[in-house]
C-alpha cells in the first residue's frame, strides 16, 4: 500500500442579493422613468434577467449598480441573476411603472373678428381629461384659472392687433397639454 497525501483548497463564493427598485408614475408623452437593479454581493460583472408582466428581458455584464430608463408601463421584477462565478442571486423587490394619458386641450371663441368698438371675445374650453387650467388671453392681463365651461375676455380697446390665447390645462396626476389659437381685434371703421 502506498498512502497519498494532498491538500485540496476549497473557496466558498458569496450568494449575490439583488434589488430592483424605481418606477412611479409618468405622463403618456414620451417621458420615462428610471428603474435600479442594485447587487451588494457576489463577482462581477453579472447577467440579470428581469420581466414586465409576461415579457423577459436579459442585461449582460453589468456592475453592482446599474439603472436603466423606460417608458414602458408595466410590474418589473428580477427573474434571475448569475455572478461571473455561476452563483445564482437571492432577488428582492418590484418596480411599477404607471403611464397617465395626457389630456386633450381644446377651446372655441367667437365673435370673431372683432373691433375696437366691442373688443369682447367669448371663450369656451372643450379640452378632455383635465382637473385644472389657465387661459393666458396674449395681451399681459393676468392669467385666469378656466371654469370648464365659458368664460369672456375683454380685451383693450385702445389696441387692434392679433393675439395669441393660449389655454394650459394639466390632469390630477400632473400631466399637462396646452393649445394657442390667434384672435383678431380690429381697428374700428367710420
Amino acid at each position: 500500500t502506498n498512502n497519498l497525501n494532498d491538500q485540496i483548497s476549497i473557496k466558498v463564493n458569496p450568494v449575490p442579493t439583488s434589488i430592483i427598485s424605481g418606477g412611479g408614475s409618468i405622463c403618456d408623452d414620451g417621458s420615462e422613468v428610471d428603474i435600479y437593479i442594485n447587487t451588494i454581493s457576489g463577482t462581477p460583472p453579472f447577467n440579470i434577467q428581469y420581466s414586465i408582466g409576461i415579457q423577459t428581458k436579459n442585461l449582460l455584464n453589468i456592475g453592482y449598480n446599474h439603472s436603466f430608463s423606460t417608458k414602458e408601463a408595466g410590474q418589473y421584477s428580477l427573474t434571475e441573476i448569475f455572478d461571473s462565478k455561476g452563483c445564482k442571486a437571492n432577488t428582492n423587490g418590484l418596480a411599477n411603472v404607471h403611464i397617465n394619458p395626457v389630456p386633450q386641450a381644446d377651446f372655441t371663441f367667437f365673435p370673431q373678428p372683432v373691433d375696437v368698438n366691442n373688443p369682447l371675445v367669448f371663450f369656451v374650453d372643450q379640452s378632455l381629461y383635465h382637473s385644472s387650467g389657465y387661459w393666458d388671453f396674449g395681451d399681459n392681463s393676468p392669467l385666469v384659472n378656466t371654469n370648464f365651461g365659458e368664460i369672456s375676455h375683454l380685451y383693450p380697446s385702445q389696441d387692434s392687433g392679433t393675439y395669441s390665447v393660449s389655454l394650459v390645462i394639466s390632469t390630477d396626476s400632473g400631466c399637462i397639454n396646452s393649445i394657442t389659437k390667434q384672435i383678431v381685434v380690429n381697428e374700428s371703421f367710420s
